[in-house]
């Protein structure tokens, strides 16, 4: 059972009938009588009759065109995207942008709008394509062998061409829907593989920042917290700096990233004397750190470059919430790694990096009124193309969160679906040690169980949790030990 198969609650209806009648039809009465409105125009009832599409459209040229579209739209390259994908579900593409695209092929087409189609009728690409033929052809039914989900779509009208005499007992009428599940659900395991695109703003959205509140600025760089303050005067903002160095500049404070008592302290010291702050520059992340495994500790990088980020928005939330008529509040998080998250550069780099990404990750959906940015420049860009890049995003960027800079190059990370292989082990586990972080409990335990039955490796589980009494009696057991324990 998929979830996929259930897409609609008629389908989950269905499911409960089947489950409770032992697959037996169940009686029309018990549904209403009109069958679901699966494809918006599709009356015939000879689907498995190939018709040819009418309009001067064919099933590649429309293809090719709404592919082309979806790529314009969302920047995926054209080569990931599979017909039978879930464009929300597997492609990440939400119903916004879903009826954006659905406007533009009735536009390209010359489909008239009707109220009556909806776009959960269409969730994958191959829908879409099979709604311009059929809208084009006058309302024929497309190919089976080129549209495989067409057959499931026609099948609602089945009972009705086939409807039992009259005098049939009520038992053995079908319902008005499928008896199959529909194959336009495949079951299937995807993942979902990071990569860098190119993302030119297509559209500028234009906001405005009230010059009567304040920013702050959060930096290790005093020369690049003055080229932000430079910026900011401008525009007839007022800006507050929070720095590790000394400095006397006017409404500077200097502090320790490292003491993470005293950053909070000072944190909310701030909120509660600028209660009407608009936004912060998180800069933190702008220092060219090299990842050294024999000096690094992990733990105070993490203080000092990942939790003040945390601290300044646990306590500006509520003035970065507070968004004013017309006017935009806003997160900029700046960092100079490689100008693509880490997915340019072939070099081993610092996870602190990953560590403040992931912060602002989060951020984006608490502060859901507030303009948030995720800024990635490559490592050695000047400050004035930082400065500018910001802002600019800031003021006219489109709604992106994770924006990377590789000199004039704007690009954004998205999450490419990949059918998993498994006919080869990629990575061969057997006779390896393997290291399992929150390998105690949840899910950290399940992947152990999981591991240790099928390659045998060496693991070793770390956690928080304290040790049962005579754990290392049971973890030097043999696996025929381990059976006869258990069934003593």
């Amino acid at each position: 059972v998929s979830l996929k198969d259930y897409p609609t609650i008629r389908h989950c209806i269905k499911f409960v009938l089947d489950e409770k009648s032992g697959g037996a039809a169940v009686p029309v009465q018990a549904q209403p009588a009109a069958a679901p409105a699966a494809a918006p125009a599709p009356q015939a009832t000879h689907a498995a009759q190939p018709a040819p599409a009418a309009g001067g459209v064919d099933e590649d040229s429309v293809k090719t065109q709404i592919l082309d579209m979806i790529t314009e739209k969302t920047g995926y390259p054209k080569d990931m995207l599979e017909l039978d994908l879930d464009m929300e579900a597997d492609l990440g593409i939400d119903t916004v942008k879903q009826a954006e695209l659905f406007a533009a092929i009735r536009e390209h087409y010359d489909i008239p709008r009707r109220d009556n189609v909806s776009l959960k009728d269409y969730p994958t690409i191959r829908h879409c394509i099979k709604f311009v033929l059929d809208e084009k052809s006058g309302g024929a039914a497309v190919p089976a062998q080129s549209a495989p989900a067409a057959a499931a779509q026609q099948a609602p009208a089945a009972p009705a061409a086939q409807a039992a005499p009259a005098a049939a007992p009520a038992s053995q009428q079908e319902l008005p829907f499928d008896e199959k599940p529909s194959p336009e659900y495949p079951k299937r395991h995807i993942r979902h593989i990071p990569v860098i695109a190119p993302a030119p703003v297509e559209q500028e959205i234009i906001r405005k920042y009230s010059a009567s509140r304040p920013v702050l600025i959060m930096a290790s760089d005093l020369a690049l917290a003055k080229a932000y303050r430079a910026e900011l005067s401008k525009h007839r903002i007022d800006s507050h700096i929070f720095i590790s160095e000394k400095t006397r500049l006017k409404d500077s404070r200097t502090l320790d990233w490292s003491d993470t008592a005293a950053v909070d302290k000072a944190l909310q010291d701030f909120a509660a004397a600028h209660p009407d702050t608009q936004g912060l520059v998180f800069l933190l992340g702008c220092v060219e750190k090299k990842f050294a495994p024999s000096s690094t500790d992990a733990y105070a990088d993490y203080n000092r470059f990942a939790v003040p980020l945390f601290l300044a928005a646990k306590h500006l939330f509520k003035p970065l919430s507070a968004v004013e008529p017309g006017m935009s509040t806003f997160l900029a998080v700046v960092t100079r790694l490689d100008g693509g998250f880490g997915y340019r550069t072939d070099q081993v780099y610092d996870p602190i990096y990953g560590a403040i990404h992931g912060v602002t990750l989060c951020l984006r959906k608490e502060l859901e009124n507030t303009a948030v940015k995720l800024i990635d420049f490559a490592a050695g860009s000047p400050t004035e193309a930082l400065v500018q890049k910001t802002f600019y995003e800031l003021l006219y960027g489109d709604k992106r969160l994770a924006i990377g800079y590789d000199g004039a190059r704007r690009s954004t990370l998205l999450a490419k679906p990949e059918l998993l292989d498994y006919s080869r082990e990629r990575t061969p586990l057997k006779g390896k040690k393997i290291i399992v972080t929150g390998g105690g409990r949840g899910l950290g335990s399940l992947f152990s169980k999981i591991v240790a039955r099928r390659w045998k490796p060496e693991l070793i589980l770390m956690d928080i949790i304290e040790l049962g009494a005579g754990i290392e009696r049971f973890a030097a057991m043999t696996e025929d030990q381990l059976k006869a324990y258990k069934n003593s």
